[in-house]
Formats: structure tokens, sequence, C-alpha cells
């Protein structure tokens, strides 16, 4: 069937029965909106990526934080041992020397206490090595409770005499204590 002549047919013809959309309408639409899809899919990805990298990122400098206080306190333990066991080792050598001498008999020049004094010095380094690692990576309350019980490490490395290790180590083991409060505050540990 031939529609039928009316006197303007040219602008039917020109603006179309209007029930179809041009020609160039659809293909427009639906790209812009897959180009918008495609740009906010990144964007979501990407920020997520970032949230998930920070999280694990913090969730390992704890860890190594943790591990890392932790073999510090552990050292101050064997710090106070080894140290107790050198000047045990000294004191009786000494004692035996005097003996020696009180008895008129010539006295042997002490022997090095190699063991004792190895593991100790052993043992210090090994302390040192982690307080400089938690003087990097610490915040400044753990930080400052970790220079404390350095300093009293040092004191400990330093003591002469029965006395001056007992109170050294004392004062080490306590140095020590605040460290522990320090990265249990940090952690939120109670």
């Amino acid at each position: 069937m031939h529609p039928t002549p009316t006197r303007t047919p040219i602008l039917i013809e020109i603006t179309g029965s209007g029930e179809t959309a041009p020609w160039w309408g659809v293909p427009a639409i639906a790209g812009a909106f897959l180009i918008l899809g495609a740009v906010l899919g990144f964007w979501f990805n990407r920020l997520q990526d970032e949230r998930k990298a920070t999280r694990e990122r913090s969730y390992q400098w704890d860890q190594n934080l943790l591990s890392r206080s932790s073999t510090m306190i552990t050292l101050v333990r064997q710090l106070n041992s080894a140290a107790y066991d050198h000047e045990t080792w000294t004191r009786t050598y000494t004692e035996l020397a005097v003996d020696q001498m009180q008895r008129g008999e010539p006295v042997d020049p002490l022997p090095v206490a190699k063991p004792t004094l190895s593991t100790l010095s052993d043992t210090f380094s090994a302390f040192n090595e982690e307080f400089t690692t938690i003087q990097l990576i610490a915040p400044l309350a753990v930080r400052n409770a970790a220079t404390e019980t350095y300093h009293y490490a040092t004191f400990l490395m330093e003591a002469q005499g029965r006395q001056a290790v007992e109170k050294a180590a004392r004062e080490l083991a306590r140095s020590s204590e605040e460290l522990e409060k320090a990265v249990r505050a940090h952690f939120g540990i109670q």
C-alpha cells in the first residue's frame, strides 16, 4: 500500500515519522555507557587495590615491629643470663686465684673466659642489631623505651662485680618490661 498523497510530502520526509531514533543515536549512547563503565570499573578496581596494598603494608610493618621487639625482649633475658654466667665464672676463678695466693702457691694466670665471654658478646651483638632495627621502624614511644633498654644493656656490659651486675640486670629487666608495655600500647593490647 502506498502512502496517501498530502499537500506537504516534503515536510514528512524531512522530519521523519518520529517513531525511530536517528541512525547514530543508539550506537553513540551505547558507546558512551561502555566507555563510562570501563572508566568507572578501572577507577574502582584501582581504589580497591590501593586500599588492599596499604592494608598489607601496614600489616607487614606491624608484624615486623612485633617480631623485632619480641626478639629484643628475649635477648634481654639471654643477656641477663649470660652476664650472670660470665660474672660467676670470673668470680669463681678470682676466688681460686686468691685461695692459691693465700696458700703460698704460684698463681697461674687466669684463662680467658672464652665460652661465657663469647656468649655474652654474641648476645649483646644480636641485641644491638635488633635495637638498631627498632630505631628505624618503631613509633616514638617504642623507640624511647628501646633506647632506655639499650642504655641499661650497655651498663650491664660494663658492670664489674656481683652487686653491679645484679643492679644492672634488675634495671635492664625493668626497662624491658617498659618496652613490652610500650609495644602493647602501640598495638592496643591490654
